[in-house]
């Protein structure tokens, strides 16, 4: 009897060791301790991963390598896909105010359209959206790791993910918007900085 108390102890005592060195006590709390999933996700994150070519990027190129993704903290590289992402002027001649995207081609056959996501308020993250919402990695409260989203919008249609209007996010400037048309005109600029300055082969692929 008392081995076997023992036994359990040592078993909840391994299973919080490795909860505390990995900062995740109150995740395990909020899931109400570890679970199959858990284990899973553990199991996830500690798999070998395959290198991507740039053969198999479809928009990667001199102009676009530096938005490249190549790693997120705390993803798996697995769950990664072709990604683009970082501060893209509204005015070419003015970098001090930029809005934060997040682009990932359609996961499959090409397709020759382009679905934007912008979350609501204005002002709220559009990286809400991104990991909790429509995006292929699903990161939701409580969730102690990332897992794979079936229906993430990037499974049907290339999705661009902003932060805006300025002041939001990562996005960068002294915000200045006054009401909805101002918000939008910074939106229509911007938007086409990303498609010629950025990322050249959507204007070939959508004309």
């Amino acid at each position: 009897m008392a081995a076997g108390l023992v036994s359990k102890m040592l078993g909840v005592l391994s299973v919080l060791l490795i909860a505390v060195s990995a900062g995740r006590l109150d995740e395990v709390a909020r899931r109400g301790g570890f679970t199959a999933q858990t284990l899973k996700d553990w199991e996830l994150r500690s798999r070998g991963l395959d290198e991507r070519t740039t053969s198999q990027r479809r928009y990667y190129n001199d102009k676009t390598k530096d938005y490249f993704v190549e790693s997120l903290p705390e993803i798996p590289q697995s769950f990664l896909t072709e990604m683009y992402s970082g501060l893209m002027p509204i005015d070419e001649n003015d970098p001090s105010r930029a809005l934060f995207f997040v682009f990932q081609p359609r996961i499959g056959d090409p397709v020759d359209e382009i679905v934007i996501w912008m979350n609501g308020g204005p002002g709220c993250s559009s990286l809400e959206g991104f990991l909790q919402e429509t995006g292929y990695i699903n990161w939701g409260w409580g969730q102690y790791a990332p897992e794979i989203n079936a229906y993430g919008w990037p499974t049907l249609s290339n999705v661009l993910w902003v932060e805006q209007p300025v002041g939001t996010g990562f996005s960068i400037g002294t915000p200045n918007a006054t009401n909805e048309e101002d918000i939008a005109s910074d939106f229509v600029k911007f938007f086409k900085n990303f498609e010629v300055r950025a990322l050249r082969r959507l204007s070939n692929d959508f004309s």
